[in-house]
């Protein structure tokens, strides 16, 4: 009596699709993740902008007017600033590695030699990516975490109506 090879083989086969098709899956996921961290940074940037923006009309800004304390400002819009001007410095600090540990995964060498074929320049942008994997998964999770902290203090504004209260005390 021996083993049928064949029906061992369709056996282990059936048994890994569904462990093969997750791992698919979730490769997927990350992949997406990874490849949208571009447009995260670039929506950072831009959310940055308004953040300073905001801190400046608010007297929190580097303005130079002297007027840091925000003594004109009602207590609840000076604590919503403050949470602000703290989430601005860890947008910051994220935009910063990501310029630092990534830089221009994408471009045309990241500092290295110009020139080449275009297979060599692929294989170079390809082991770049491949060799950033780790950074741009643990920025891209900081971005996740930034956005909701984001949306967090967003709503907390408009819970607590401090437009009125923000409007109320401009110069």
């Amino acid at each position: 009596m021996g083993i049928d090879k064949e029906a061992m083989v369709d056996a282990v086969g059936d048994a890994t699709k569904p462990v093969v098709k997750k791992l698919s899956d979730l490769m997927e996921l990350e992949w997406h993740k990874l490849s949208s961290l571009r447009d995260d940074v670039a929506f950072m940037k831009d959310e940055l902008s308004s953040m300073h923006a905001l801190l400046t009309k608010l007297g929190a800004g580097d303005g130079g007017d002297g007027d840091d304390d925000g003594a004109h400002l009602d207590v609840q819009v000076r604590e919503w600033r403050d949470e602000v001007r703290r989430l601005s410095a860890d947008i910051e600090a994220c935009v910063g590695d990501f310029d630092r540990r990534i830089g221009d995964v994408n471009g045309s060498g990241g500092g290295g030699r110009q020139g080449g074929s275009a297979v060599a320049a692929f294989f170079r942008r390809n082991t770049r990516r491949v060799a950033t994997v780790g950074a741009r998964h643990s920025i891209g999770s900081r971005i996740k975490k930034l956005k909701a902290r984001i949306n967090d203090v967003s709503e907390r504004r408009r819970r607590y109506n401090l437009d009125g209260m923000a409007h109320s005390f401009d110069m």
